[in-house]
Protein backbone atom coordinates (compact mmCIF):
# COMPACT_ATOMS: atom_id res chain seq x y z
CA UNK A 1 0.00 0.00 0.00
CA UNK A 2 1.07 3.40 -0.18
CA UNK A 3 1.19 4.06 3.32
CA UNK A 4 3.61 0.98 3.95
CA UNK A 5 5.45 2.56 0.72
CA UNK A 6 5.97 5.84 2.29
CA UNK A 7 7.39 3.53 5.73
CA UNK A 8 9.66 1.80 3.85
CA UNK A 9 10.67 5.01 2.01
CA UNK A 10 11.38 7.33 4.24
CA UNK A 11 12.51 5.73 6.71
CA UNK A 12 2.73 -1.90 39.19
CA UNK A 13 6.01 -2.86 39.38
CA UNK A 14 8.93 -4.57 40.16
CA UNK A 15 9.48 -8.05 41.56
CA UNK A 16 6.44 -8.75 43.12
CA UNK A 17 4.60 -8.61 39.75
CA UNK A 18 7.06 -11.51 38.48
CA UNK A 19 4.69 -14.54 39.75
CA UNK A 20 1.93 -13.05 37.99
CA UNK A 21 3.63 -11.82 34.96
CA UNK A 22 5.23 -14.64 33.60
CA UNK A 23 3.42 -17.89 33.44
CA UNK A 24 5.54 -21.14 34.47
CA UNK A 25 6.74 -23.16 31.24
CA UNK A 26 4.07 -25.17 29.61
CA UNK A 27 2.90 -28.56 30.70
CA UNK A 28 4.14 -31.24 29.20
CA UNK A 29 2.73 -32.00 25.64
CA UNK A 30 1.32 -34.97 24.72
CA UNK A 31 3.47 -37.35 23.00
CA UNK A 32 1.30 -37.51 19.48
CA UNK A 33 1.50 -41.02 17.24
CA UNK A 34 3.66 -42.37 15.26
CA UNK A 35 6.67 -44.63 14.55
CA UNK A 36 9.90 -45.13 13.05
CA UNK A 37 11.07 -41.79 11.02
CA UNK A 38 8.21 -39.66 12.91
CA UNK A 39 9.87 -40.20 16.46
CA UNK A 40 12.91 -38.27 15.24
CA UNK A 41 10.37 -35.38 14.02
CA UNK A 42 8.94 -35.36 17.29
CA UNK A 43 12.67 -35.27 19.07
CA UNK A 44 13.81 -32.33 17.16
CA UNK A 45 10.59 -30.58 17.86
CA UNK A 46 10.93 -31.48 21.33
CA UNK A 47 14.60 -30.36 21.83
CA UNK A 48 13.73 -27.13 19.88
CA UNK A 49 10.60 -26.39 22.43
CA UNK A 50 13.35 -27.05 24.82
CA UNK A 51 15.80 -24.43 23.78
CA UNK A 52 13.02 -22.03 23.63
CA UNK A 53 11.92 -22.19 26.75
CA UNK A 54 15.37 -21.64 28.30
CA UNK A 55 15.72 -18.59 25.74
CA UNK A 56 12.76 -17.53 27.56
CA UNK A 57 13.56 -18.30 31.54
CA UNK A 58 16.54 -16.33 30.94
CA UNK A 59 14.65 -13.47 29.40
CA UNK A 60 12.25 -14.08 32.84
CA UNK A 61 16.03 -13.45 34.22
CA UNK A 62 16.77 -10.34 32.77
CA UNK A 63 13.39 -8.60 33.03
CA UNK A 64 13.36 -9.76 36.96
CA UNK A 65 17.03 -8.25 37.66
CA UNK A 66 15.90 -5.15 35.87
CA UNK A 67 13.06 -5.04 38.22
CA UNK A 68 14.74 -5.38 41.37
CA UNK A 69 16.91 -3.00 39.91
CA UNK A 70 13.94 -0.14 39.70
CA UNK A 71 13.10 -1.34 43.31
CA UNK A 72 15.99 -0.93 45.01
CA UNK A 73 17.63 1.90 43.10
CA UNK A 74 14.88 4.11 41.57
CA UNK A 75 13.51 4.52 38.10
CA UNK A 76 15.73 6.47 35.48
CA UNK A 77 15.18 7.24 32.08
CA UNK A 78 18.10 4.16 31.42
CA UNK A 79 16.61 1.36 33.43
CA UNK A 80 13.10 2.39 31.42
CA UNK A 81 14.48 2.86 28.08
CA UNK A 82 16.02 -0.50 28.98
CA UNK A 83 12.99 -2.14 30.40
CA UNK A 84 11.22 -1.25 27.22
CA UNK A 85 14.08 -3.35 24.57
CA UNK A 86 13.61 -5.74 26.89
CA UNK A 87 9.46 -5.75 26.99
CA UNK A 88 9.94 -5.89 22.96
CA UNK A 89 12.19 -8.75 22.67
CA UNK A 90 9.53 -10.40 24.72
CA UNK A 91 7.11 -9.85 22.09
CA UNK A 92 9.68 -10.52 19.09
CA UNK A 93 10.72 -13.14 20.05
CA UNK A 94 7.99 -15.31 20.46
CA UNK A 95 7.76 -15.54 24.53
CA UNK A 96 4.42 -14.16 24.61
CA UNK A 97 2.69 -16.10 21.85
CA UNK A 98 4.00 -19.13 23.83
CA UNK A 99 2.72 -18.57 27.03
CA UNK A 100 6.33 -18.14 28.83
CA UNK A 101 5.28 -14.19 29.57
CA UNK A 102 2.37 -12.64 30.06
CA UNK A 103 2.21 -9.81 27.70
CA UNK A 104 -0.46 -7.45 28.68
CA UNK A 105 1.30 -7.68 32.11
CA UNK A 106 4.57 -6.91 31.12
CA UNK A 107 3.40 -3.92 29.11
CA UNK A 108 1.20 -2.58 31.42
CA UNK A 109 4.01 -2.60 33.98
CA UNK A 110 6.68 -0.83 31.56
CA UNK A 111 3.96 1.68 30.49
CA UNK A 112 3.82 2.77 34.36
CA UNK A 113 7.50 2.19 34.79
CA UNK A 114 8.11 4.93 31.50
CA UNK A 115 5.44 7.06 33.41
CA UNK A 116 7.39 7.24 36.25
CA UNK A 117 10.83 7.82 34.25
CA UNK A 118 8.66 11.19 32.60
CA UNK A 119 7.86 12.66 36.29
CA UNK A 120 11.90 12.10 37.13
CA UNK A 121 13.58 13.01 34.04
CA UNK A 122 11.42 15.64 32.01
CA UNK A 123 13.71 16.45 29.39
CA UNK A 124 14.05 13.03 28.51
CA UNK A 125 10.12 12.90 27.41
CA UNK A 126 10.64 12.66 23.68
CA UNK A 127 12.38 9.39 24.09
CA UNK A 128 10.20 8.05 26.68
CA UNK A 129 6.68 9.13 25.03
CA UNK A 130 8.36 7.34 21.76
CA UNK A 131 9.15 4.24 24.02
CA UNK A 132 5.63 3.92 25.48
CA UNK A 133 4.00 5.02 22.44
CA UNK A 134 5.78 1.35 21.03
CA UNK A 135 4.60 -0.56 24.08
CA UNK A 136 0.74 0.83 23.77
CA UNK A 137 1.32 -0.68 19.54
CA UNK A 138 2.53 -4.09 21.50
CA UNK A 139 -0.29 -4.23 22.60
CA UNK A 140 -2.69 -3.13 20.33
CA UNK A 141 -3.67 -0.14 21.41
CA UNK A 142 -3.21 2.34 18.84
CA UNK A 143 -4.84 5.78 20.13
CA UNK A 144 -3.01 5.59 23.40
CA UNK A 145 -0.09 4.69 20.89
CA UNK A 146 -0.65 7.76 18.92
CA UNK A 147 -1.34 10.01 22.16
CA UNK A 148 2.41 9.07 22.91
CA UNK A 149 3.59 9.55 19.52
CA UNK A 150 2.32 12.91 19.30
CA UNK A 151 3.81 14.10 22.85
CA UNK A 152 7.24 12.70 21.51
CA UNK A 153 7.41 14.56 18.60
CA UNK A 154 5.80 17.98 20.33
CA UNK A 155 9.57 17.57 22.20
CA UNK A 156 11.20 16.46 19.27
CA UNK A 157 10.41 16.28 15.79
CA UNK A 158 11.72 13.27 14.88
CA UNK A 159 11.27 11.39 11.34
CA UNK A 160 11.35 7.89 12.48
CA UNK A 161 8.22 9.08 15.57
CA UNK A 162 6.21 10.19 12.63
CA UNK A 163 6.85 6.95 10.45
CA UNK A 164 5.76 5.20 13.77
CA UNK A 165 2.58 7.30 13.98
CA UNK A 166 1.40 6.66 10.13
CA UNK A 167 2.09 2.98 10.29
CA UNK A 168 -0.78 2.69 12.63
CA UNK A 169 -3.78 1.23 11.65
CA UNK A 170 -6.21 3.83 10.61
CA UNK A 171 -8.60 5.94 13.46
CA UNK A 172 -10.08 9.30 13.76
CA UNK A 173 -7.23 10.18 16.83
CA UNK A 174 -4.65 8.36 14.43
CA UNK A 175 -5.39 10.16 11.44
CA UNK A 176 -5.95 13.56 13.14
CA UNK A 177 -2.49 13.36 14.70
CA UNK A 178 -0.87 12.42 11.17
CA UNK A 179 -2.60 15.13 9.73
CA UNK A 180 -2.12 17.77 12.60
CA UNK A 181 1.51 16.04 12.26
CA UNK A 182 2.37 16.70 8.79
CA UNK A 183 2.60 20.53 8.37
CA UNK A 184 5.84 20.53 11.15
CA UNK A 185 7.44 17.41 9.51
CA UNK A 186 7.00 18.63 5.83
CA UNK A 187 11.18 20.64 6.34
CA UNK A 188 12.70 17.25 6.79
CA UNK A 189 11.25 15.74 3.32
CA UNK A 190 13.36 15.65 0.06
CA UNK A 191 12.01 15.33 -3.22
CA UNK A 192 12.18 11.85 -3.82
CA UNK A 193 9.65 11.44 -0.52
CA UNK A 194 7.48 14.23 -1.42
CA UNK A 195 5.32 12.02 -3.19
CA UNK A 196 4.75 9.56 -0.35
CA UNK A 197 4.60 12.01 2.01
CA UNK A 198 1.82 13.88 0.42
CA UNK A 199 -0.17 10.60 0.18
CA UNK A 200 0.00 9.83 3.95
CA UNK A 201 -0.97 13.04 4.69
CA UNK A 202 -3.93 13.21 2.00
CA UNK A 203 -4.70 10.11 3.52
CA UNK A 204 -4.84 11.08 7.23
CA UNK A 205 -7.14 14.12 5.65
CA UNK A 206 -9.94 11.88 4.38
CA UNK A 207 -8.21 12.33 0.78
CA UNK A 208 -9.42 15.89 1.03
CA UNK A 209 -6.44 18.40 -0.07
CA UNK A 210 -8.09 21.49 1.16
CA UNK A 211 -7.25 20.31 4.97
CA UNK A 212 -3.24 19.96 4.10
CA UNK A 213 -2.11 22.79 5.38
CA UNK A 214 1.62 24.02 5.15
CA UNK A 215 3.56 26.36 2.60
CA UNK A 216 3.81 25.47 -0.75
CA UNK A 217 1.22 22.73 -0.57
CA UNK A 218 -0.25 23.55 -3.96
CA UNK A 219 3.06 22.98 -5.55
CA UNK A 220 3.71 19.97 -3.36
CA UNK A 221 0.39 18.44 -4.36
CA UNK A 222 1.27 18.34 -8.14
CA UNK A 223 4.15 17.12 -7.73
CA UNK A 224 2.18 13.85 -5.99
CA UNK A 225 -0.04 13.78 -8.28
CA UNK A 226 1.92 13.53 -11.51
CA UNK A 227 4.01 10.52 -9.29
CA UNK A 228 0.89 9.10 -8.54
CA UNK A 229 -0.18 9.13 -12.33
CA UNK A 230 2.98 7.60 -13.36
CA UNK A 231 3.17 4.67 -10.82
CA UNK A 232 -0.27 4.10 -12.22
Amino acid sequence: TLRSGLVLLLLTSGCALFGSLFGGNQAQQQQQGGSGGSSSVQDASAQREAELAKQDEALQDEIQALWKEIDTEGITSARALALTELTGKAFDSGAVQRGHVNGDGLASSTIDHLGDAIEAEPDALASLELARGHVYTWISKYDEAVASYTASLKADQQMGTFLDMVALPHSPAVDAAVLEACPGMRAQVDEAQLPDFVDACLVAAGGDPKRLEWKGVKKDLVAHRKEMDRRA
